[in-house]
Protein backbone atom coordinates (compact mmCIF):
# COMPACT_ATOMS: atom_id res chain seq x y z
CA UNK A 1 0.00 0.00 0.00
CA UNK A 2 1.42 3.35 -1.00
CA UNK A 3 1.88 6.12 1.57
CA UNK A 4 -1.01 8.05 0.01
CA UNK A 5 -3.41 5.24 1.07
CA UNK A 6 -2.31 4.84 4.68
CA UNK A 7 -4.15 6.43 7.59
CA UNK A 8 -2.02 9.00 9.39
CA UNK A 9 -0.75 7.93 12.80
CA UNK A 10 -3.17 8.89 15.57
CA UNK A 11 -6.12 9.33 13.21
CA UNK A 12 -9.22 7.35 14.17
CA UNK A 13 -11.34 6.10 11.28
CA UNK A 14 -14.19 3.64 11.40
CA UNK A 15 -17.58 2.93 12.89
CA UNK A 16 -17.26 3.06 16.68
CA UNK A 17 -19.30 -0.02 17.45
CA UNK A 18 -17.02 -2.18 15.26
CA UNK A 19 -13.65 -0.69 16.29
CA UNK A 20 -11.04 -2.50 18.32
CA UNK A 21 -9.72 -0.84 21.49
CA UNK A 22 -6.35 -0.17 19.85
CA UNK A 23 -8.08 1.42 16.87
CA UNK A 24 -10.20 3.62 19.15
CA UNK A 25 -7.02 4.78 20.90
CA UNK A 26 -5.30 5.61 17.60
CA UNK A 27 -2.69 2.89 18.07
CA UNK A 28 -1.20 0.58 15.46
CA UNK A 29 -3.67 -1.93 14.03
CA UNK A 30 -3.17 -5.28 12.32
CA UNK A 31 -5.12 -8.46 11.49
CA UNK A 32 -6.12 -8.81 15.16
CA UNK A 33 -8.16 -5.61 14.81
CA UNK A 34 -10.19 -7.28 12.07
CA UNK A 35 -10.62 -10.33 14.31
CA UNK A 36 -12.00 -8.07 17.04
CA UNK A 37 -14.41 -6.40 14.60
CA UNK A 38 -15.63 -9.78 13.34
CA UNK A 39 -16.18 -10.77 16.97
CA UNK A 40 -18.38 -7.68 17.40
CA UNK A 41 -20.41 -8.67 14.32
CA UNK A 42 -20.89 -12.25 15.55
CA UNK A 43 -21.82 -11.01 19.04
CA UNK A 44 -24.36 -8.63 17.52
CA UNK A 45 -25.84 -11.37 15.32
CA UNK A 46 -26.28 -13.76 18.26
CA UNK A 47 -27.18 -11.29 21.04
CA UNK A 48 -29.20 -8.84 18.97
CA UNK A 49 -27.12 -5.93 20.29
CA UNK A 50 -23.57 -4.68 20.09
CA UNK A 51 -21.24 -5.57 22.96
CA UNK A 52 -20.11 -2.02 23.84
CA UNK A 53 -23.20 0.10 23.11
CA UNK A 54 -23.58 3.26 25.15
CA UNK A 55 -26.02 6.15 25.46
CA UNK A 56 -23.60 8.44 23.61
CA UNK A 57 -20.55 8.26 21.35
CA UNK A 58 -18.25 9.03 24.27
CA UNK A 59 -19.88 6.34 26.43
CA UNK A 60 -19.49 3.82 23.61
CA UNK A 61 -15.79 4.75 23.32
CA UNK A 62 -15.35 4.38 27.08
CA UNK A 63 -17.12 1.00 27.09
CA UNK A 64 -15.01 -0.21 24.17
CA UNK A 65 -11.78 0.72 25.90
CA UNK A 66 -12.63 -0.08 29.54
CA UNK A 67 -15.54 -2.53 29.82
CA UNK A 68 -15.79 -6.23 29.07
CA UNK A 69 -18.92 -7.17 27.13
CA UNK A 70 -21.71 -9.01 28.91
CA UNK A 71 -21.51 -12.75 28.22
CA UNK A 72 -23.46 -13.85 25.17
CA UNK A 73 -25.47 -16.16 27.43
CA UNK A 74 -27.08 -13.10 29.01
CA UNK A 75 -28.84 -12.27 25.75
CA UNK A 76 -28.79 -15.67 24.04
CA UNK A 77 -28.98 -18.37 26.73
CA UNK A 78 -29.16 -21.14 24.09
CA UNK A 79 -25.90 -20.10 22.42
CA UNK A 80 -23.37 -22.94 22.57
CA UNK A 81 -20.73 -22.51 25.27
CA UNK A 82 -18.01 -23.00 22.64
CA UNK A 83 -19.39 -20.12 20.55
CA UNK A 84 -19.37 -17.95 23.66
CA UNK A 85 -15.72 -18.90 24.29
CA UNK A 86 -14.74 -18.13 20.69
CA UNK A 87 -16.46 -14.73 20.66
CA UNK A 88 -15.06 -13.85 24.08
CA UNK A 89 -11.54 -14.59 22.84
CA UNK A 90 -12.14 -12.48 19.72
CA UNK A 91 -13.23 -9.55 21.92
CA UNK A 92 -10.28 -9.50 24.31
CA UNK A 93 -9.08 -5.96 24.97
CA UNK A 94 -5.40 -6.82 24.51
CA UNK A 95 -4.58 -7.88 20.96
CA UNK A 96 -1.98 -10.37 22.24
CA UNK A 97 -4.76 -12.24 24.10
CA UNK A 98 -7.01 -12.53 21.03
CA UNK A 99 -6.77 -15.02 18.21
CA UNK A 100 -3.61 -14.11 16.36
CA UNK A 101 -4.77 -15.07 12.87
CA UNK A 102 -8.08 -15.36 11.08
CA UNK A 103 -7.09 -18.95 10.23
CA UNK A 104 -7.24 -19.76 13.98
CA UNK A 105 -10.73 -18.23 14.21
CA UNK A 106 -11.85 -20.19 11.15
CA UNK A 107 -10.50 -23.44 12.60
CA UNK A 108 -12.43 -23.02 15.85
CA UNK A 109 -15.64 -21.97 14.08
CA UNK A 110 -15.35 -24.92 11.69
CA UNK A 111 -14.80 -27.30 14.63
CA UNK A 112 -17.87 -25.84 16.35
CA UNK A 113 -19.96 -26.32 13.21
CA UNK A 114 -18.86 -29.96 12.99
CA UNK A 115 -19.59 -30.50 16.69
CA UNK A 116 -23.09 -29.02 16.36
CA UNK A 117 -23.78 -31.11 13.24
CA UNK A 118 -22.69 -34.27 15.06
CA UNK A 119 -24.87 -33.41 18.07
CA UNK A 120 -27.86 -32.74 15.80
CA UNK A 121 -27.32 -36.04 13.99
CA UNK A 122 -27.02 -37.93 17.30
CA UNK A 123 -30.16 -36.22 18.60
CA UNK A 124 -32.08 -37.17 15.47
CA UNK A 125 -30.93 -40.78 15.78
CA UNK A 126 -32.31 -41.16 19.31
CA UNK A 127 -35.49 -39.11 18.84
CA UNK A 128 -38.67 -41.21 18.91
CA UNK A 129 -40.23 -41.78 15.52
CA UNK A 130 -43.88 -41.02 14.91
CA UNK A 131 -46.26 -43.78 13.85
Amino acid sequence: VGAEHKTAKGVILGTIKYMSPEQAKGETVDERTDIFSLGVVIYEMVAGRTPFAGESISESFANLINQDPAPLSRFAPDAPAELQRIVSKMLRKKADERYQTMRDVFTDLKDLREQLAAEAKAGAAIAPRGN
